[in-house]
C-alpha cells in the first residue's frame, strides 16, 4: 500500500508508480496521479520521440522488431493508424513494449498510459482534441 504522504509515492519513478496505481490508497491521490501525473508522463514520452530532423523508418533493433511482429515499416505504420482511428474522444495510441520485449500497438484513455500496467511506451501518438482539432476540425482521418 501506498500512502501520499509516504516518500515511497515522491520518491519512486513514474513508472513504478503507475504500475502500483492500484495501491495507492487516497483516492483523490491516486486520481490526481492517474490525471496530472498520467498527462505529464505522456507528454514526456511524446515530446522526447520527436525532434525538428526527425522522421522517418526507425533503424536497428527497433527496426528489426517492427520488422519482426507487422513484416515491415508499412504495415506497422497502417496498423498504428488504423488503432488510432478507433480512439473515441481523447486519448493516446501507442508502441508498446512489454516486460518480455514484446512490441504490441495499443491505445489508452485520457491520460492513462501503458506504464499503468507496467509497460514501456516506446512511442506515443497524442489524440486529444488540442493535438489536432484547430488543423483538421473533426476529422482525425485528415
Amino acid at each position: 500500500t501506498l500512502r501520499g504522504s509516504d516518500s515511497a509515492v515522491k520518491d519512486l519513478p513514474f513508472e513504478e508508480v503507475f504500475a502500483r496505481l492500484s495501491d495507492v490508497e487516497d483516492e483523490g491521490l491516486r486520481k490526481t496521479l492517474r490525471n496530472a501525473g498520467g498527462g505529464f508522463f505522456n507528454h514526456r514520452v511524446f515530446f522526447g520521440h520527436i525532434s525538428p530532423k526527425g522522421g522517418g523508418e526507425p533503424t536497428g533493433a527497433l527496426a528489426d522488431a517492427i520488422n519482426a511482429k507487422w513484416g515491415d515499416f508499412g504495415t506497422f505504420k497502417e496498423t498504428f493508424c488504423g488503432e488510432a482511428m478507433k480512439v473515441f474522444g481523447s486519448g493516446w495510441t501507442w508502441l508498446v513494449s512489454n516486460k518480455a520485449g514484446e512490441l504490441s500497438i495499443r491505445s489508452t484513455p485520457n491520460q492513462d498510459s501503458p506504464a499503468m500496467s507496467g509497460d514501456a511506451g516506446i512511442m506515443a501518438l497524442d489524440l486529444w482534441e488540442h493535438a489536432w482539432y484547430l488543423k483538421h476540425k473533426n476529422k482525425k482521418a485528415g
